[in-house]
């Protein structure tokens, strides 16, 4: 695995002329004996990245509070359960019966939601992505990694690189970045979504949830979209969960003055404060789902609709060499 590092400075206090400075460091402990990136500030930052396992984050501290649950073993890694905090691409969410039809041909996915009938949240989950730089500063620090893919599949014959960055301010909070370049020589269909599940480390029943103007996107008994959508305003101000229950796809309504949403979360005067860029190409749907336990809520922006590579709501289609992306973020208070 080849890696760069800049400003790459110890936790422990550094003095420049008179003054004490504090910095980001970039440490390697295993998790479950697995090699991660963790960058960490004093003052009660974290970021810890496990590239070899799609990426994935397993611990984001922001002023000093764990607001991600993770997985905890490696068994729960090997499983993806619930897909915790993972990147999903070249799609996000359910692909009806994992089959699709694109440029006149038909395409088939494995079934890896049986339940539901559908390939769920693309492949890119659990593959080795390569560390193209990391960065330690005063206030900030960032990981950049890659994924290439060959298009060996024939589910998807559409060679693309994937980018990653990670990057966590003090100021700010953590934002992601992510691009997609077809690599290829013909056409591709192409979504992206993240999956994290925000937590105060108690049952989120307890928390208020406050969302934009959406759309709860209709679905049949399988999870897929019926084409129906409706205007939903439970949780239009600020609201307590409660044993409320949401596995449920939105829309954000459109509107061309608005270049990202925002979507809160308080409990006990502590508030988690979640954003997505918005607009052409963008983070325009957002899946909500509270998992059995309820000790956390997954907020996860998708650039495209429940089954988009059939239904087309939302869906890129990137020409060869043409590149999409966009941002989304979140920060503790």
């Amino acid at each position: 695995m080849k890696f760069q590092a800049y400003y790459f400075y110890s936790d422990k206090p550094v003095f420049i002329g008179s003054y004490l400075i504090y910095m980001f460091q970039l440490t390697h402990p295993d998790i479950y004996n697995i090699p991660s990136f963790s960058f960490q500030h004093p003052d009660g930052y974290q970021l810890q990245v496990l590239p070899s396992e799609g990426a994935v984050i397993m611990d984001l501290t922001i002023k000093g509070k764990s607001i991600l649950a993770a997985y905890q073993s490696k068994q729960e890694i090997n499983d993806m359960l619930f897909y915790k905090n993972e990147i999903l691409a070249p799609f996000p969410n359910r692909i009806q019966n994992g089959a699709y039809l694109f440029e006149h041909k038909t395409y088939q996915f494995p079934l890896n939601n049986p339940e539901f009938q559908a390939a769920l949240h693309g492949f890119v989950y659990n593959k080795s992505f390569e560390v193209v730089n990391t960065e330690c500063r005063k206030n900030s620090c960032s990981i950049t990694l890659s994924y290439t893919y060959s298009g060996d599949q024939m589910a998807f014959p559409f060679p693309f690189n994937l980018e990653l960055k990670y990057s966590l301010h003090v100021d700010t909070g953590f934002q992601l970045d992510y691009h997609i370049q077809n690599t290829g020589k013909t056409k591709m269909p192409v979504g992206f979504g993240w999956h994290p599940y925000f937590t105060f480390g108690k049952k989120i029943n307890e928390a208020t949830l406050r969302l934009p103007k959406v759309e709860k996107i209709e679905v049949n008994k399988n999870m897929i979209p019926t084409g129906k959508k409706y205007i939903f305003n439970n949780f239009d101000i600020s609201k307590k969960i409660g044993d409320y229950q949401l596995d449920t796809c939105f829309r954000v309504v459109e509107n061309s003055e608005i270049e990202r949403i925002e979507v809160s979360l308080e409990c006990e005067n502590h508030q988690i404060s979640y954003w997505q860029k918005t607009g052409q190409r963008q983070f325009n749907y957002i899946q909500l789902y509270i998992p059995p336990d309820r000790l956390s809520i997954a907020i996860e922006p998708m650039t495209c609709n429940i089954d988009a590579f059939n239904n087309k709501e939302g869906l890129v289609v990137l020409a060869p060499d043409e590149v999409t992306g966009s941002s989304c973020g979140v920060d503790y208070f």
